[in-house]
């Protein structure tokens, strides 16, 4: 065996093994951006509250221009958490309705019309065309609270009222 033999089979396996490195430190980024992703639709989840929340607010406002401030940063927070879910999707290879049912159980999903948004998204995935869109909305069906149900609850408009006693 001579020099440039032993060096060849070195190099091979260094780059090998850099090869191996760099599949495993990308694997671990990957996943590390998609929770980061998930942080990022959390926190744009809670900048897009209901619009009928809004609409009782803007029935009770006299100044127009805090209206329409407040009507423009709801909107925001609304496009913010849409734009942030198509970026999220668009990083995961696959993603069928079982995961967003598995997601309608966390806090991501608080809202009919958010889960709505989603669902359209993923019946358009490659994987989802040919399925039949479930019946039912989860976010109902898991019996999760909205904040506008619980802003009513607790009296609304600003009144103070005590919750009922089966209330958390």
């Amino acid at each position: 065996m001579d020099f440039l033999t032993i060096s060849g089979w070195f190099l091979t396996a260094l780059g090998l093994l850099f090869g191996i490195w760099q599949w495993w430190r990308t694997k671990r980024l990957v996943k590390r951006h998609r929770e980061q992703m998930l942080f990022f639709i959390n926190h744009a989840n809670y900048v897009s509250f209901e619009h009928e929340f809004i609409d009782e607010i803007a029935m009770s406002m006299e100044d127009k221009v805090v209206l329409r401030y407040l009507v423009s940063w709801h909107q925001a927070g609304c496009d913010l958490y849409m734009a942030q879910v198509e970026f999220f999707l668009s990083l995961v290879d696959t993603f069928t309705y079982e995961d967003l049912k598995k997601l309608c159980n966390t806090s991501l999903i608080s809202y009919q019309w958010q889960e709505e948004f989603w669902r359209v998204l993923v019946s358009q995935r490659e994987e989802n065309r040919k399925k039949p869109l479930p019946d039912k909305y989860w976010v109902v069906e898991n019996g999760q609270q909205p904040r506008f149900a619980y802003y009513q609850r607790i009296g609304g408009s600003g009144k103070k009222s005590t919750p009922p006693k089966d209330s958390i």
